[in-house]
């Protein structure tokens, strides 16, 4: 049984199996109660572990057990003496959720000022995950992050949100670097301010962002005169291309009243692909029509 084989060899001389064993307790069903609390102790003292690479994987099977009882080794090791252990307590708080209660979220508010830019980063992101609505006026002082990974995060967070006066803050960074300027246009078409709709168009051409650009566009809304409308009907109309950005692409135009749009996504519905077709038909159930 793996169960026993990583509790034993959590106890082998070579740290790299140690955290193998530590990582793979991680990965018990979220069902087997017996398995859990039988895991949960050795499970502690591995986060103790003198060697980084253990307590790392320890901490971060913490988070995915979501176990309250490690509250405190995950308070714990954000003061780590590793700077990735303690970005993984970072994590695992936020995996920790609401159960962690307001030590956890005491905590990782204290991380924001960590000195190291990916600790802060998992930080913003774990009280996001948390309670993005209560994080905002928290993580928004990070604005001017020095690290465009951090700001970026903090659009993000910002976006998820749900709060509209925290747009103008987000807008600003639409002058920054790319990434960051990315994050932050996906966080304005979230809460529905359309200023950022040059950059998403833009990055309809970006195999990498065109995914995440078309489902912000169909979120916002496009209209007849729209530069937006062109592009994305040029994108639905190539007949190679990624088929989920399509689709996304089609459900667009298809909110604007474009006819290519609800063509497309009725041909998508047909598609051989569970993944495009499970997703054109929940677009066009969301928008009222049949699949046929």
């Amino acid at each position: 049984m793996y169960l026993d084989a990583a509790l034993r060899d959590l106890e082998h001389q070579d740290p790299r199996v140690r955290a193998q064993a530590a990582d793979a307790l991680g990965r018990i069903d979220e069902g087997d109660g017996a398995a859990r609390a039988t895991a949960l102790p050795p499970l502690l003292r591995a986060c103790d572990d003198a060697h980084p690479s253990v307590r790392y994987a320890a901490l971060l099977s913490l988070g995915e057990l979501a176990a309250p009882e490690g509250i405190d080794a995950l308070v714990t090791h954000l003061g780590d003496a590793e700077p990735l252990c303690r970005e993984a307590s970072a994590i695992a708080l936020g995996h920790l959720g609401l159960a962690g209660g307001e030590r956890a979220w005491t905590a990782l508010t204290r991380a924001l000022a960590a000195a190291e830019p990916e600790v802060r980063f998992q930080a913003i992101a774990s009280l996001a995950e948390v309670d993005a609505a209560r994080a905002a006026p928290l993580v928004a002082g990070l604005v001017d992050d020095g690290d465009a990974k951090v700001r970026a995060q903090v659009a993000a967070a910002l976006g998820d949100s749900g709060d509209r006066a925290q747009a103008d803050r987000i807008a600003r960074l639409l002058d920054d670097l790319d990434d960051v300027r990315h994050e932050a246009a996906l966080a304005l078409a979230r809460l529905g301010d359309r200023r950022a709709r040059a950059v998403l168009v833009a990055a309809l051409g970006r195999a990498d962002r065109a995914l995440d650009a078309a489902t912000a566009l169909a979120q916002l809304g496009v209209g007849g005169d729209d530069p937006a409308r062109a592009a994305l009907a040029q994108l639905v109309g190539k007949f190679f291309g990624d088929a989920l950005v399509k689709v996304r692409a089609a459900e667009a135009l298809a909110r604007a009243g474009d006819a290519r749009g609800l063509e497309h996504l009725r041909k998508a519905a047909r598609s051989r692909r569970d993944d495009v077709r499970g997703l054109a038909e929940s677009v066009l159930s969301e928008l009222g029509h049949a699949h046929g």
